[in-house]
């Protein structure tokens, strides 16, 4: 289980290219396979959703309310992906209890 309460900061910047989907990133820390240790998130964005905040910060959601997507071309942060979706409970353990202690940290800040 690595339901967990977490508070933090995000950074949305919006390009003056319309060509352009607007950039999200977390300013909190995260340890979590498909995002990147500076905060970058892997979302799906398709063609023709790429300017619609709204569709940026639904695929964003859906990122952090889902389990962690497995296929490696989405892992942002290796570490974390070897953790979480390693075969060995110790390794998958040592995750989830990293994910929390962020979390539990995001919190009291």
């Amino acid at each position: 289980d690595t339901d967990a309460e977490y508070m933090g900061n995000l950074e949305i910047v919006f390009c003056e290219d319309e060509n352009e989907f607007p950039r999200i990133r977390f300013l909190t820390p995260m340890y979590h396979p498909n995002i990147s240790p500076s905060g970058y998130p892997w979302l799906i964005t398709p063609t023709g959703k790429h300017d619609s905040i709204e569709y940026q910060l639904h695929s964003l959601k859906a990122l952090l309310t889902n389990e962690p997507r497995p296929s490696s071309a989405t892992w942002l942060n290796t570490e974390a992906a070897e953790l979480c979706f390693s075969k060995d409970p110790e390794q998958r353990k040592a995750w989830k209890k990293k994910v929390k202690a962020l979390a539990r940290r995001s919190i009291e800040e």
